[in-house]
């Protein structure tokens, strides 16, 4: 049975074929069938206005009144069904009573055209073979996507009646009979080679509906967490904008491992690709329920908090997924611990737009990595003030004449032991026409954060480096670069010939790089360093000992120095674990053969526990403050003639 079904075009292997199937036979029948019915109720009462008798009045006017009212009924009832929506399931049962009534249907005609032929005046037979033949082409026309329907007609209607004809001798309809046989005989292949064919054209929409659903999943879903991607996050928010635009309230947060690029270089990207996979459970088993959860790209992910609407409320969801990604992550013999930043943005204090609101989110997100990371931090009024700020600061520093606006102040580095001067650090200053003095903690990170980078690095480099020429040949310069420097091969080429035809030697030039650059791309990282090597260039590891990563990454560079965060200095004298971290630290330096340069020394007491731990070179108030450029060579003359300061205190 299968077979013939199959055969016949009804029915396919494939349930998804069958429900496509029956979806498109179901919906050909809606607005199939009402036409069906009222051409046979027509036909039917063509033929009972010619062959009405009340002598016969059983099968010339009862009977066929019966049909089509019958007719009637069931394209009225096939009228009201166009305006119902059902399920699958329900419409292959209708489908089904449908053929099964189709035979009935055709049984009862069949009877009623016999009966009709043989009791009526011979010479009105040929308009009923008419009516028969005409209903019967009419019903299986019409059932040309159903397949069984149309064969049981025509099972039930031409043989019995075409044999009736054939053995109607003398009579001349035995031609007739002879001729519909075969005309229904052609016409029930046709009508299966149709049904043959919409099968084929429904299992070909099927497999594009399924390409079209299988690339828009792709489209949509991120395919190694298995978690909606940047697309799908981005629609989801532009649908949720709609919905709270009649005073509804929403929450986007943006969130950010920490410390996850590490994870990469020490175990590798499977190791690290499994962290993102395990991440991405914790995150959706704590907000799941809660947000909707995306990864937008690397270890970055976005939530869209549309069920909870007050601001501690979903703080308290943010720690809660913080505390969840900080428990370490443990695959075989490797222990990975990252911790977690969330940015949150509120809808409509924010932003009333998806790219505002996301904006605010991002800001709110690198304001917690800044000052509290591994914490959630929604976006605020002080936020916002700091966004137009910043906004502000940037147009003035695009159209800054860099040359004319920036200069440079210089903090001395002295040798701990002998209080010679070391070295000096470049800091750079910016005096706005439009600003007045703009601090570096504010243009510094807007300059990094854009492309404006590069030439102020520039500029800064050429009149450090002018500077430095006014200086004694064994006094270094130290000069600040940006991690967007290093990441640049065009900017590091145009810094490294800077340097190399300078008016001092490269090799009185001390870079200093932070763990920014390493954390972005250690291999890009190293490459830069040795360029700058190259030209003969020292290199020094900045604000070592706040990164995740310092550990890793100290041993792999060809460094000069490292230097050490002021923030452990200043502990010192309250915190014993911050002595024992900064005695730690210079000694690795010295078992490593780097100089360690501490910074932020501003007692004597900080350097005489310093000392005692071998600390090689200082840098703090304690010797000086920044000095102009035109103070330097002075200052340095000065010291020089009254000999070592360390046995007081130069302040």
């Amino acid at each position: 049975m299968k077979r013939f079904l199959n055969w016949a075009g009804a029915s396919h292997r494939r349930p998804e074929v069958r429900r496509a199937l029956a979806r498109a036979q179901y919906a050909a029948y809606v607005h199939q069938a009402p036409i069906l019915y009222f051409t046979i109720a027509v036909v039917v009462g063509a033929a009972v206005s010619v062959c009405a008798s009340w002598d016969n009045a059983l099968p010339t006017i009862i009977a066929p009144l019966v049909l089509v009212l019958a007719c009637f009924w069931r394209m009225a009832v096939w009228l009201r069904r166009r305006s119902v929506d059902i399920d699958v399931d329900t419409m292959t049962r209708r489908l089904v009573g449908t053929s099964r009534l189709a035979a009935v249907f055709a049984v009862c005609f069949t009877a009623w055209v016999t009966i009709l032929y043989f009791t009526c005046d011979p010479a009105l037979r040929g308009v009923i073979a008419g009516v028969f033949g005409i209903s019967t082409l009419a019903a299986v026309y019409s059932l040309v996507n159903f397949p069984i329907s149309a064969l049981l007609v025509s099972a039930v209607c031409v043989p019995f009646v075409s044999l009736q004809l054939a053995l109607a001798t003398p009579d001349p309809m035995i031609v007739g009979g002879c001729g519909l046989f075969v005309v229904m005989f052609g016409t029930t292949f046709a009508v299966v080679r149709s049904s043959r064919d919409f099968l084929g054209l429904v299992a070909a929409q099927v497999d594009a509906q399924q390409l079209s659903d299988e690339n828009s999943r792709i489209a949509h879903v991120d395919s190694l967490t298995g978690l909606p991607n940047r697309r799908q996050f981005f629609e989801r928010l532009e649908d949720a904008v709609g919905r709270a635009k009649d005073g509804g309230r929403f929450y986007v947060g943006i969130l950010d491992l920490d410390g996850f690029k590490p994870v990469n270089d020490v175990f590798g990207h499977v190791v690290g690709d499994r962290v993102l996979v395990e991440c991405s459970a914790r995150v959706l088993q704590v907000a799941g329920g809660e947000a909707f959860v995306a990864r937008l790209g690397g270890d970055e992910f976005g939530l869209i908090v549309e069920n909870v609407r007050d601001e501690d409320a979903v703080l308290t969801l943010g720690a809660r997924i913080c505390e969840a990604t900080r428990e370490p992550f443990a695959f075989d013999d490797a222990i990975a611990a990252i911790s977690t930043s969330i940015g949150f943005a509120a809808f409509p204090d924010a932003g009333d737009a998806p790219s505002r609101l996301y904006e605010r989110a991002d800001f709110a997100l690198y304001f917690a990595k800044q000052n509290h990371r591994g914490r959630a931090v929604a976006f605020s009024e002080e936020h916002e003030r700091r966004m137009k700020g910043a906004a502000l600061v940037e147009q003035c520093l695009r159209r800054a004449d860099l040359d004319a606006e920036m200069s440079l102040e210089f903090q001395p580095l002295h040798d701990a032991e002998t209080g010679a001067i070391v070295s000096f650090e470049a800091l750079a200053r910016w005096d706005s026409p439009d600003l007045g003095r703009v601090s570096p903690a504010e243009f510094v990170p807007v300059a990094e954060r854009s492309d404006i980078i590069y030439p102020l690095s520039r500029t800064l480099l050429r009149k450090a480096l002018a500077a430095a020429s006014q200086w004694p040949d064994d006094v270094q310069l130290s000069f600040n670069l940006s991690a967007r420097d290093l990441m640049s091969p065009a900017a590091l080429t145009q810094i490294i010939a800077i340097a190399a035809s300078g008016p001092i030697a490269p090799s009185r030039i001390d870079f200093e790089i932070t763990e920014t650059a390493l954390v972005t791309d250690f291999d890009r990282a190293r490459k830069a360093v040795l360029a700058l090597k190259s030209i003969g260039a020292s290199i020094s590891l900045d604000d070592f000992g706040t990164g995740y990563s310092s550990l890793n990454y100290v041993h792999r560079l060809p460094l000069d120095r490292i230097k050490i965060d002021g923030g452990f200095v200043r502990e010192m004298d309250s915190n014993p674990l911050a002595r024992d971290v900064v005695r730690t630290m210079i000694s690795m330096a010295r078992n490593l053969n780097f100089d360690c340069v501490i910074e932020g020394v501003e007692t004597e007491e900080q350097l005489a526990l310093l000392k005692t731990f071998g600390c090689s070179i200082a840098q703090g108030y304690l010797f000086s403050r920044p000095l102009p450029a035109d103070k330097v060579a002075p200052f340095i003359a000065a010291r020089r003639d009254i000999g070592p300061p360390l046995e007081r205190k130069i302040a």
